[in-house]
């Protein structure tokens, strides 16, 4: 994807302009934004407020777990 998911106009891979975001928070308290692409499926994960680059599958993955907390 281009940019940043909130920003994303078109998509990296195909050049699609037809983009699905979601904005979410991961376990870990990251707001982010996911955004597919409905010509290719392509996909990508960005910090909300971040600099455009996305983030890795393996960076959300880690960041997705329940964490407890403690009182």
């Amino acid at each position: 994807m281009s940019t940043s998911g909130q920003q994303a106009e078109r998509c990296a891979e195909c050049g699609g302009q037809s983009l699905t975001r979601l904005r979410m928070t991961l376990g870990d308290g990251l707001p982010v934004v996911f955004v597919s692409c409905h010509t290719c499926e392509g996909k990508a994960w960005f910090r909300a407020e971040g600099d455009g680059s996305a983030l890795t599958r393996e960076d959300v993955i880690a960041r997705s777990g329940r964490r407890d907390r403690k009182a």
